[in-house]
């Protein structure tokens, strides 16, 4: 994985352009359906993002910490959250969209409310017993779509060891979540499969867990303000698909891509304005890949 991926401002400038929506709908509840919640837990959602999982959870009844490295992405979940009635109340120590707790702090997660969130600006690597995330804090500790990091197997074992029932996360299994496959092969470009559910299934494995796997098919859709957004942000693909781009020439999968779009870009109406998508989503795979921890 590329570098900049592990780093907090990465996600600070990529949470600028994340949905409000509490979509892909269709991943949530199978995430959840998978998970065995059922709304009476208490859950860390680790890496959650601007908190699409975390205030679905919340809406079940769950109380939930929800933790990210990212300060721009624990905006956005502050927003959704406060807009809901959600944020959890925190009383004379406060805190609010420029004052996420950062260790040792007074709030534990066993003292969240039903329907509440905890934000926390915590990372992997940070020890989370500062954050009041010690052996067993949480009946549910799950990573949707974030666990993959420099040391898999330390992040693994915090997840796991924080977890009083079962621990989930969800993988990539095929190529990059950022590339759809039918644009990459338009463009002749070799697709590469990645291996993190192999890996994590092992991890967890030789941690003494005994794991699960499942799959999630998620659909996604993109619109565009005109042809040209379209075929611009497209082009991209070859950025996602470096290490094997090189085996056709920019300008060969460039003109590849305008025939593609040509038979493949339709018009729509969104919110009353004209745009432009794809004649079919692109559908992600996930790994499920959930365990027992038996405290």
């Amino acid at each position: 994985m590329e570098d900049c991926v592990d780093q907090p401002d990465h996600w600070d400038e990529r949470a600028k352009s994340f949905s409000f929506k509490d979509a892909p709908d269709t991943y949530l509840r199978s995430f959840i359906s998978k998970a065995g919640i059922t709304g009476k837990e208490t859950v860390l959602d680790m890496g959650c993002g601007t908190g699409s999982l975390a205030v679905a959870l919340a809406a079940m009844g769950c109380s939930v910490v929800a933790a990210d490295f990212s300060k721009g992405m624990l905006d956005r979940l502050h927003s959704k959250a406060a807009e809901r009635g959600m944020l959890l109340e925190r009383g004379t120590s406060g805190f609010g969209s420029d004052d996420f707790p950062a260790g040792d702090f007074e709030t534990c997660p066993s003292e969240v409310q039903a329907g509440k969130i905890l934000p926390l600006h915590m990372s992997w690597e940070d020890d989370w017993a500062n954050y009041g995330l010690g052996k067993g804090a949480v009946d549910v500790a799950v990573a949707s779509r974030s666990v993959i990091t420099h040391d898999l197997e330390d992040s693994l074992k915090k997840l796991s060891a924080v977890a009083r029932e079962r621990a989930c996360v969800t993988v990539c299994t095929g190529v990059s979540p950022r590339v759809d496959v039918r644009v990459a092969r338009a463009m002749g470009l070799e697709l590469e499969r990645h291996n993190d559910a192999l890996f994590v299934f092992g991890i967890v494995s030789d941690l003494g867990y005994e794991p699960t796997v499942s799959y999630i098919h998620s659909p996604r859709t993109k619109s565009y303000i005109s042809p040209d957004e379209a075929y611009y942000s497209l082009l991209r693909t070859r950025d996602y698909l470096a290490n094997t781009a090189d085996q056709i020439s920019v300008e060969e999968s460039a003109c590849r891509l305008r025939s593609f779009l040509a038979d493949h870009l339709v018009e729509i109406e969104e919110d009353g304005a004209k745009r432009w998508t794809l004649d079919q989503p692109r559908v992600v795979p996930w790994a499920f890949i959930s365990w027992d921890v038996g405290i």
